[in-house]
Parts: structure tokens; C-alpha cells; sequence
């Protein structure tokens, strides 16, 4: 027959008293004697909640982290205004491509038109420089010439400014440096953010042809004219100070010019 397997060793209720319990070695009984206690399993007691709970504190947010939500923020929410610099930057740009166009256009349609002008300042300049002393008066033919290059340059740069303005709602010199032409909303309903900055849907809004054509004409009229100087300088300069950031033509036309963001 089979022996029986024996118990392992522990404890186990004594044969002699059921409130105790006798160690068992794994061979026999011992004389190592203990009480018997009921371990019962522990129940978890709720706490009871305080009369005003209060929400749990969020964790703490670094400074740099701050930082980082703000901008982000500020890059996806708000659209950031042109600066004083980018604009200027801009204007150098566009005035150098009107001004190489319209002299091709001039050399291959007007030729004559150039060769008459070319001669009557070169012969202005040769009495300046053969009177020293005075400054002879400007002859009626460079005069009347001078002024014609003026109205063709206006009119270059209105034609200019509203194609493109109508097409891309911006200039070549606006795209290069990343800036935009959009409808400025009125005043009283134009949210501005933090940071010159305006809602996103307000940046993403197309400029129409009838704002683009009156714009580029507003700008011919005070920028290119020549006429107009000092409106001119103070259309420019307004861009610091003005709370929306926008230039006589902007006014008149009811524009701003922001920043496009990198994609």
C-alpha cells in the first residue's frame, strides 16, 4: 500500500483544545502551542465627503511651460499684425518691381517718350552745372514730361496693387515677406489679442476686388504721387502708433495687413 502523504509543517488546530493551534513539523506534533485567532478580511470604511468639495488642484506648470501655452495660444487662435519693418520691407520691393516694369514697358511701347525726357534733363542739368551760382528755372517741356512719368507711375502702381491684391490678396513684396491684405471688420467689433493680434478668422478673410482696386488707389494717390509728401511720411510712420497698425490707404480702405504664419 501507498503511504498517506503527510500534512506540510505550519500551523494547524490541535487535536486536544480547538481554541489553540499546535505546530506540526511535517513528522509530528510539537509542544509549540499558540491561541487561535480569527484573521477576518479588512473592509474599506468610506470617508465621509465634505459638506463643499473642492475640485482636484491641477499640477504645477513650469515657467517655461506657461510660456509655451501662451504662445501656442497666441499662434493658433490669434493672427499677429504686419510690423512697421515688414511693411517698409515690402513697399522697397514693390516699388523696385513697378519701377523696372514700367521701364521696360516705357522702353519697348514709348521710346520716344524716354528719349525726349533723357534729353530735356540733360540739358537741364548741363545749365545747373554751367551756372553754378543759380539754379535755373525747370523748362516747361521737363516739366510737362516730368509729370506725365508721375501719372504713368501712379497709374502702374494702382493697376500694380489691385491685380494682385485682388488675386493673392497681396503684393509680390507682401508674399515675399510673408504678410497678407485682409477686410478690417469696424472698430467696434474687432477683438484685438494680446501682442497686436487679431482672431483667426478675421486673417483668414479674402480681401474683394472692390477693396483691393480702391486701396491700390489710395495707395498710388498719397505714396507715389510725389505730390503729397508729408502725407506720405505720415502715412508711413503711423504704422507705429496706431492701435490696429494700419497707413492712410488702409483706413480708406477698410484693410489690414497681417503676418501669414509659417506652415
Amino acid at each position: 500500500m501507498n503511504a498517506v502523504p503527510l500534512p506540510p509543517r505550519g500551523w494547524y488546530p490541535d487535536p486536544a483544545d480547538a481554541g489553540r493551534e499546535r505546530y506540526w513539523d511535517g513528522g509530528r506534533w510539537t509542544q509549540r502551542l499558540r491561541h487561535r485567532v480569527e484573521v477576518l478580511p479588512a473592509i474599506p470604511v468610506p470617508k465621509a465627503a465634505p459638506d463643499n468639495p473642492r475640485p482636484p488642484a491641477p499640477p504645477a506648470v513650469g515657467r517655461g511651460e506657461k510660456a509655451a501655452d501662451r504662445s501656442l495660444e497666441v499662434s493658433v487662435r490669434w493672427t499677429p499684425l504686419a510690423g512697421w519693418w515688414s511693411r517698409v520691407g515690402a513697399a522697397v520691393i514693390d516699388y523696385a518691381i513697378e519701377t523696372f516694369l514700367l521701364a521696360v514697358i516705357l522702353s519697348l511701347l514709348a521710346s520716344g517718350f524716354t528719349d525726349r525726357l533723357k534729353t530735356a534733363y540733360g540739358e537741364w542739368i548741363a545749365e545747373v552745372l554751367a551756372n553754378p551760382g543759380a539754379v535755373p528755372a525747370i523748362p516747361a517741356e521737363l516739366q510737362s514730361l516730368s509729370n506725365q512719368l508721375v501719372y504713368a507711375m501712379m497709374g502702374a502702381s494702382a493697376l500694380y496693387g489691385a491685380v494682385f491684391l485682388g488675386f493673392w490678396g497681396a503684393t509680390p513684396g507682401q508674399r515675399v515677406l510673408r504678410l497678407r491684405v485682409v477686410p478690417a471688420p469696424p472698430a467696434s467689433q474687432l477683438e484685438m489679442g494680446p501682442g497686436k493680434t487679431v482672431p483667426p478668422e478675421v486673417g483668414a478673410a479674402r480681401l474683394g476686388w472692390f477693396a483691393s482696386v480702391w486701396r491700390a488707389l489710395a495707395w498710388a494717390l498719397v505714396m507715389v504721387s510725389g505730390q503729397l509728401i508729408l502725407l506720405a511720411v505720415f502715412s508711413v510712420v503711423m504704422v507705429l502708433w496706431h492701435p490696429r497698425r494700419q497707413t492712410l490707404p488702409d483706413i480708406a480702405a477698410r484693410t489690414l495687413v497681417v503676418r501669414r504664419p509659417r506652415l
